[in-house]
């Protein structure tokens, strides 16, 4: 599996953005093949929404790491501070990375559900985490640093100013909060599917 991970990352490094569009506050940056077509790559949200990618917990369960089920025939691309909901505990995926078409992987996570260790059910995907978490991610891959206990103390700092009730402390709950603000940036969305 690692020999196909560098053979595919090899090839989709012949890449390039595109122009930047704008969304309100946002930047966005397409990303785009710059010679023949891009490689077929699927998120994680897509996957597992058709059923074809799942994750489920370690035997035993452990707060820092789940296993990823990759059953389609595409790589899956998963970013830096997605959520996943669900089993013992809501978790976000601790660094980027490509699974393989028909892989089996130990991915590490980090919760973001501080009060709640008890299982509901498989997981499903959740949220991309905001600016401040994945900031915290980037920043302790470069130190030692127990960012647990960080993510944990900066999703309390934001459930408090946001106004948001949580028993359990979850990110989630934010987004919940939140979701007709978040629904306005979505409105207008065009795609920006142009080889990109």
């Amino acid at each position: 599996p690692d020999l196909a991970r560098v053979q595919f990352l090899t090839a989709i490094m012949d890449f390039k953005t595109a122009e930047p569009r704008f969304l309100r506050n946002l930047v966005l940056c397409p990303v785009a093949a710059e010679n023949g077509p891009e490689p077929e790559l699927q998120t994680t949200a897509e996957m597992m929404t058709t059923g074809r990618a799942s994750f489920r917990e370690l035997t035993p369960p452990a707060v820092d790491r789940v296993v990823f089920d990759n059953g389609g025939g595409a790589p899956v691309y998963m970013h830096d501070g997605e959520e996943i909901t669900g089993a013992q505990q809501n978790r976000i995926i601790a660094a980027s990375r490509i699974c393989l078409p028909r892989s089996r992987e130990e991915i590490d996570v980090v919760c973001v559900e501080e009060n709640r260790w008890d299982e509901i059910g498989g997981f499903k995907a959740g949220e991309y985490s905001y600016p401040g978490i994945r900031s915290i991610l980037a920043q302790s891959r470069n130190r030692e640093t127990d960012v647990q206990q960080v993510i944990w103390r900066e999703v309390d700092r934001k459930i408090t100013v946001t106004k948001t009730r949580s028993k359990t402390s979850s990110m989630h709950d934010i987004f919940v909060n939140l979701r007709d603000e978040v629904d306005r940036y979505l409105e207008g969305f065009e795609s920006l599917n142009h080889g990109t």
